[in-house]
């Protein structure tokens, strides 16, 4: 296989990197709900040639996983059969390069920022509430919470970016009726 490489690799050729500095894999069962949802992994892992003796890089036995470890725990919850991998020739010091700009420089998505991307779906793709939730593999009062923080005060949304609030003190602030009531909350 030439460099960058897009193949369907089976699960029983790939192996966890001993490098990757993440060390804890959550919602893998979301992932997996989403990844069944949607029929497909939309973004390829990226692999390289798994090494049995470093003085020979002829001798290969499977792939090193680079980054995409949860999405391959996904894909073995769900009984997948292969992934979809980007293959790559690295170094150990450029895998380990690529995993720290993959995970340890990620932020997670916030909250509102979850609820503008699941309202983009109802207001430009057409789809219901309901057919989000099932698209994104959450459950429909998960997505429901969101979206209703997209009605509370802007006070409200900056207290929430500023990390003054929680995204559920939020939520319940944003469900009452009226913006008085909201500032006065």
């Amino acid at each position: 296989m030439t460099q960058d490489t897009i193949t369907q690799i089976p699960l029983e050729q790939l192996y966890e990197s001993p490098f990757n500095p993440r060390k804890t894999f959550t919602d893998i069962t979301a992932l997996a709900d989403t990844i069944k949802a949607e029929g497909c992994i939309h973004s390829p892992l990226l692999v390289r040639p798994r090494l049995t003796n470093p003085l020979r890089d002829d001798l290969q036995d499977g792939w090193e996983i680079v980054f995409g470890h949860r999405r391959y725990r996904a894909a073995e919850q769900l009984g997948l059969a292969t992934v979809p991998c980007m293959v790559r020739a690295m170094s150990v010091a450029e895998a380990r390069s690529a995993q720290a700009a993959e995970n340890l420089q990620r932020d997670n998505v916030s909250a509102l920022e979850e609820a503008q991307c699941y309202q983009d779906m109802v207001d430009q793709d057409g789809l219901t509430k309901d057919q989000v939730a099932a698209k994104v593999g959450m459950s429909r009062s998960h997505v429901y919470g969101r979206l209703s923080l997209l009605s509370a005060l802007p006070e409200i949304r900056a207290a929430m970016e500023a990390g003054a609030i929680g995204a559920d003190t939020a939520l319940l602030v944003a469900r009452l009726r009226t913006p008085k009531l909201q500032a006065h909350a």
